[in-house]
């Protein structure tokens, strides 16, 4: 098998990768999640969206990904789901794997696949005020820190209840944590130093051998009482997320903000997780123009 796919790639005049079967190519490329050590769910999501593409348009052989059959799955995709974002989540996942195709050899590519058009969604940051009010309408100790560092660490609300009380380390002001959805591990993330005092004080408060750093149970129900009582029925634990990009964004940069969301492209972080109304006018205010008139 190896000596025929070296025969192929050295002969893609010859055979640009149509004696390669659909199957054998799916397997393949799925094992590179197991070698990467990336999440489980990423590959099953690889793997569903690649199932599609074959009950939709029947492919033998690596040389049926053609222009046509990618049209149609893209249309049958259309048809069954509803949001387009879903629909070029899609897309994106199938074009992942031409191009590793492409990269391997495997097909002479030269597909002209578009994503969907979208309406941009605004996001926006929290304010102080509406912090301060959330805080306050907190039952506890336990939600008062879990909004904490959901502000102060940007990770994901599922993340946030998972983290484990071991991964703490209040003399460095780090935190070990875990990435459920990509599977990847963050040790020493780095806290303020002025949340510290807040957090020394919360963890001797905690039982001994407490495993979660953050023992809840009616997390959906408490989270509901609170945004209710702070008057802010809209905000998501995801607005925390969009609030602490947009600060790192402010202080440091777009890059410094991809990489403790641990996103794979800094595009994902500028159009999802920013305010860019905020940031925006932030960068205008910086225009001289009180130099410009003064006398």
């Amino acid at each position: 098998m190896y000596r025929r796919k070296k025969h192929i790639a050295l002969n893609l005049d010859v055979y640009g990768g149509i004696d390669m079967d659909y199957s054998l190519a799916v397997e393949e490329y799925l094992k590179k999640y197991d070698l990467q050590g990336l999440a489980a769910a990423s590959k099953y999501r690889a793997k569903r969206v690649l199932e599609l593409y074959a009950a939709a348009c029947s492919p033998r052989k690596v040389a049926d990904i053609t222009q046509r059959s990618v049209d149609s799955f893209i249309q049958s995709r259309i048809k069954a789901l509803k949001s387009p974002y879903s629909v070029n989540q899609a897309i994106g996942r199938l074009k992942a794997f031409i191009n590793w195709l492409i990269k391997r050899g495997y097909h002479r590519g030269h597909l002209d696949i578009q994503m969907m058009k979208t309406v941009r969604t605004v996001k926006k940051s929290l304010t102080t005020e509406q912090i301060r009010a959330l805080l306050k309408a907190c039952p506890g100790e336990i939600w008062k820190m879990r909004i904490l560092l959901s502000l102060c660490t940007g990770l994901r609300a599922g993340d946030i209840d998972r983290l484990p009380a071991a991964g703490l380390d209040l003399k460095r002001a780090t935190i070990d944590t875990v990435s459920k959805k990509t599977g990847k591990a963050y040790d020493a993330r780095p806290l303020p130093d002025t949340l510290i005092p807040a957090l020394t004080g919360y963890v001797s408060g905690l039982p001994e051998n407490t495993v979660r750093l953050l023992p809840d149970i009616n997390i959906r129900k408490e989270w509901d009482a609170i945004r209710l009582k702070a008057k802010l029925p809209k905000v998501t634990r995801q607005d925390m997320r969009i609030t602490f990009s947009t600060m790192m964004q402010k202080i440091s940069g777009l890059e410094t903000a991809r990489d403790l969301l641990e996103h794979s492209s800094s595009k994902i972080t500028g159009d999802w997780y920013s305010d860019t109304e905020y940031l925006n006018k932030l960068r205008v205010n910086k225009i001289p123009i009180d130099l410009w008139l003064k006398d």
